[in-house]
């Protein structure tokens, strides 16, 4: 009865461990690229929220009870990022059938982003759920999907920074025939807003070059702040 009452006690503590948010997605005609843009770095916060969600352990489990806590505590952190990668997917879907290119290309691949990781969690809760329930998985065996996992999970943030990388197109205005490319969408209140929550988001990491991002995520805010903060853009009055 104690292990039992102890993993719930845990799982709870987790379940109330982020703070409520509502989730609202949004969509506007009119500057459309703009609207989707400030619903992609708002995905970023939730993202970031989900990354965070997972428990991370600074010592190795000594005996059972540790390992059922452990992997409980696993389990309620991957049921709330994937709350979270949940949110994020709700706030760019409704840009996956924009007649704008840029911004269709950009939502349908950060969309399927958050939707991958979504799957991955769910996958590998059946995992760990096996595991506990006593399924015969060898150590070999159960190395190889947590490596599955890893890989897969790596993809899905690829697919988030190529997502990111194509919403730049969504805030440029596109010259007439044989000009250069000149200008953003924006104004320049609208520009620090932008680097208002992407600093928020992402903090110092903004701050590196490329080289010296740690995360594939970090690297997607980078990629979209480095992008709006180029010196050569004119900005709309």
């Amino acid at each position: 009865m104690r292990r039992v009452h102890a993993v719930a006690m845990l799982a709870v503590a987790f379940s109330f461990n982020s703070e409520a948010r509502i989730c609202s997605p949004t969509r506007a005609e009119k500057d459309e690229g703009l609207q989707y843009v400030t619903n992609l770095i708002d995905s970023f916060s939730w993202a970031k929220e989900g990354l965070a969600a997972l428990p991370d352990f600074a010592k190795e489990p000594q005996n059972v009870d540790q390992v059922i806590g452990y992997v409980t505590a696993y389990m309620v952190g991957l049921k709330r990022a994937s709350e979270n990668y949940e949110c994020a997917a709700t706030l760019v879907e409704p840009y996956t059938t924009s007649k704008n290119r840029p911004v269709q290309i950009s939502a349908t691949g950060t969309a399927s982003s958050y939707r991958a990781l979504i799957s991955l969690n769910s996958q590998f809760i059946k995992t760990l759920k096996d595991i506990l329930n006593g399924s015969k998985t060898s150590p070999g065996v159960f190395a190889d999907k947590m490596s599955d996992f890893a890989i897969q999970a790596d993809k899905a943030w690829e697919q988030l920074l190529n997502g990111t990388a194509a919403a730049t197109f969504a805030v440029v205005v596109f010259p007439k025939e044989k000009e250069v490319v000149s200008t953003l969408t924006m104004t320049a209140a609208q520009r620090k807003q932008f680097d208002k929550r992407l600093e928020e988001i992402f903090g110092e990491a903004l701050k590196k070059d490329m080289k010296g991002i740690d995360t594939t995520f970090e690297g997607s805010g980078w990629v979209l702040y480095e992008f709006i903060n180029r010196p050569q853009w004119k900005l709309v009055e």
